[in-house]
């Protein structure tokens, strides 16, 4: 596992403000912060005080600050919500707390996929230029895939070869292509990996310079927009489902049972970058269907899909030690 580069943390944003505007693109879930997506659920009764908005600003500041016991998880959530404070010291104070975050505490959170996807993705863009602390949220399976896309174009080398070798992230948020290729720090060798890779599985890029180097590579040629055009896509397949219900226990359906449904027909067209979005955004039928893909990317993506149930998880690894 590569990880070099010295200790530390880049520089907090001048403007607070503009952090928590970038924090914010997930939505509202209830939080005491106004604009906030998280909520203070993760915090005692007792430590709520110190990020509700309607407490003493000494209060605020002390967890701002990073004064209060809490572990390292608890913490940069904390941190995090108080980048929405109205009040703009408190914001300051937590953003440059945050940014400075000693190693003790990053080694443990920034590794914590309980902690929520817009924290992640928030500490990784206050510490892309720390390989360290990139390296572990990078390797954190809840960092969203448009936080590590974003990092794409900017990290360190080592960090880089971390985002580039997993494969399905790759092909889940094809951001992440078009910003690795921008990267001057990013080895020709790993771009080159990862376009040959993608363009095996189906992924189809014709504005990345390097995507197209690889069709050469592969085919001979740069594959033509019409012929992509007449593959079958997960966007078209999640169309049709649109408004549909999750759908029925279909996941102990036989082979040959699937394959008299109509969607068997359709994801047998489709390539693997198509199945692995489908399996991430898809419906309960889809995701049935698409944990018996003989890729195991495919399978993957539908373990790590934000729609899939305990109930349905539960009852996929009854059927595979049954």
């Amino acid at each position: 596992m590569s990880g070099a580069g010295e200790g530390g943390s880049s520089k907090p944003d001048p403007e607070p403000g503009l952090a928590a505007q970038g924090a914010a693109s997930a939505g509202v879930v209830g939080s005491p912060q106004e604009g906030c997506p998280i909520d203070d659920s993760f915090l005692s009764e007792a430590m709520r005080k110190h990020v509700d908005p309607k407490s003493p600003v000494p209060l605020r500041m002390m967890a701002a600050k990073g004064l209060v016991p809490l572990s390292g998880s608890d913490l940069v959530q904390a941190q995090f919500m108080l980048v929405f404070d109205p009040d703009p010291e408190v914001q300051a104070a937590a953003l440059q707390a945050a940014s400075a975050i000693p190693e003790r505490l990053a080694s443990s959170a920034f590794r914590d996929e309980e902690i929520p996807a817009p924290v992640l993705g928030w500490l990784l863009s206050l510490h892309v230029g720390n390989p360290v602390y990139a390296e572990m949220l990078t390797l954190n399976g809840s960092t969203p895939d448009s936080a590590i896309a974003a990092a794409a174009g900017v990290c360190a080398r080592s960090t880089a070869q971390i985002i580039g070798d997993n494969q399905l992230r790759i092909l889940r948020e094809p951001e992440i292509i078009r910003h690795l290729a921008t990267n001057p720090n990013a080895a020709g060798a790993l771009l080159d990996g990862v376009c040959d890779f993608a363009v095996r599985s189906g992924l189809f890029l014709p504005e990345v310079e390097a995507m197209a180097r690889a069709e050469v590579r592969l085919f001979g040629a740069p594959r033509s927009t019409s012929s992509v055009s007449e593959e079958v896509t997960a966007d078209a397949v999640l169309a049709d489902l649109h408004d549909q219900p999750e759908g029925g226990d279909t996941h102990e359906l036989s082979d040959a049972e699937w394959q008299r449904r109509p969607l068997y027909s359709r994801v047998s067209k489709m390539s693997v970058a198509e199945r692995i979005k489908l399996a991430t955004k898809g419906n309960k039928e889809c995701r049935d269907l698409l944990i018996r893909d003989p890729n195991k990317l495919v399978a993957v993506a539908v373990i790590r899909s934000a729609r899939i149930s305990e109930g349905e998880v539960t009852a996929q690894a009854s059927s595979k030690t049954a």
